[in-house]
């Protein structure tokens, strides 16, 4: 009865492989300033101590490293702070957030900041790091590239994490990215309110992501359907493309699950 309990579960995880296979899609971001992320990965400590975080933000169709703060946690006021300084060196913010569900950008003054900028948040569902996976893939690499240790003192982590920043924007070619650099993607892609005007397409996007929400029960699909439909919303704007799954007209667009 062990065995064929075995092998019962080996099919059973082999078919969910492969439906999920045949479902997932990935999503391409076409425009600069598209899909900025925000994730947070922890730096050490202090000397006293307290425990230091970088918060990383990057451009998802660049790949470039758009902002880079380290401190304690982030509160709220800091993640608005850092996003004004990302306005102030880019020109605009980004037409969408993205992030996880940490208290930093889920209050409800980041939420009004968002608003009344006509910047759309988009969280990720819980423990599903690839909603991400743009940040994610990000502090990897960086991560990687500053060869941390983790006996360095948290001022050394963050030096290096800036200038890892650096030296991937400017020198690490991307496969996905025609093999440019990130700073040339930068450079090169179009910015993505010359394709959309940032209220026109906030207001379509909200109304999307709201019908969506409205239309399921189930908490976890409550909180996807406004994600597929976010992106749903961004394809028809030209500001991403989805690939993969087993269809991908325009009656089927999706993010990976």
């Amino acid at each position: 009865m062990r065995d064929a309990l075995r092998r019962l579960k080996r099919r059973r995880l082999r078919r969910a492989a492969r439906v999920a296979a045949e479902h997932r899609t990935s999503v391409q971001p076409l425009a600069t300033n598209a899909v900025v992320g925000q994730d947070a990965t922890f730096c050490g400590r202090d000397d006293d101590g307290n425990k230091r975080w970088a918060e990383v933000q990057r451009d998802t169709a660049s790949t470039k490293t758009v902002g880079l703060a380290c401190g304690p946690a982030a509160t709220g006021e800091d993640v608005m702070a850092q996003l004004e300084a990302l306005r102030a060196a880019r020109g605009e913010l980004p037409l969408v957030f993205a992030c996880d569900r940490g208290a930093q950008y889920e209050n409800a003054t980041v939420k009004d900041y968002l608003e009344a900028n006509g910047v759309v948040l988009l969280p990720r569902l819980p423990r599903t790091p690839q909603h991400n996976a743009w940040s994610e893939r990000g502090i990897r690499e960086l991560k990687e590239a500053a060869q941390l240790d983790p006996g360095m003192p948290a001022a050394v982590k963050e030096e290096r994490l800036r200038s890892a920043t650096a030296r991937l924007d400017a020198h690490r070619r991307h496969a996905t990215r025609k093999g440019l650099t990130a700073d040339q993607a930068d450079s090169i892609l179009p910015r993505a309110t010359s394709l959309v005007p940032r209220q026109a397409f906030y207001a379509t996007c909200r109304r999307a992501m709201e019908d969506a929400e409205r239309r399921h029960e189930h908490c976890r699909a409550r909180t996807l359907a406004p994600r597929k439909a976010a992106f749903a919303v961004m394809e028809r704007f030209g500001l991403v493309r989805s690939t993969g799954g087993r269809a991908t007209s325009s009656s089927r667009r999706s993010v990976p699950n």
